[in-house]
């Protein structure tokens, strides 16, 4: 199967939804962006986001963390069903991160995968670059994050 088998063009499949606690945002920050909105409810407040936020990059790590279960689970599915998982590698980059709105404590970030484009890759006839937009919706359905990865699809 290839990737386009699976997942039609122009059309969002939920990958999850990611909860994002007072504990799980400041366990993040105090690893990987110790910033005070992101620490200290208290002084978060008093800052122009209004209240204890997630970090950018701990919104994309949720991301990444429901994709690849996503893939994985939908690999073993079609294993199950006698289908060949599309061989896909590695994302090339990601263009267009867009951090929307800040993700607060308590909010749930549900995330999609919608297939853009899809081109051979040039000067690799075995390969295909498709361009995934990804999103993440906060409860009240605003989107909170955005961007664009590049995956390659080995044929």
């Amino acid at each position: 199967m290839r990737f386009e088998d699976l997942w039609p063009r122009n059309t969002a499949s939920e990958i999850g939804s990611y909860h994002f606690t007072p504990e799980k945002i400041i366990e993040f920050a105090s690893k990987f962006d110790p910033q005070y909105f992101h620490l200290d409810a208290e002084r978060a407040r008093e800052s122009v986001l209004g209240g204890l936020c997630a970090s950018g990059w701990h919104i994309c790590s949720a991301w990444m963390g429901l994709n690849v279960a996503y893939m994985f689970g939908e690999f073993k599915r079609m294993a199950k069903d006698g289908h060949q998982p599309p061989k896909l590698g590695p994302a090339l980059g990601f263009r267009d991160l867009r951090w929307r709105l800040p993700v607060f404590a308590g909010d749930t970030v549900t995330y999609s995968n919608t297939l853009t484009r899809t081109v051979r890759a040039p000067n690799h006839a075995d390969r295909l670059l498709h361009d995934v937009t990804c999103e993440g919706r906060n409860q009240d359905g605003k989107i909170v994050v955005s961007f664009t990865p590049t995956v390659i699809e080995f044929i």
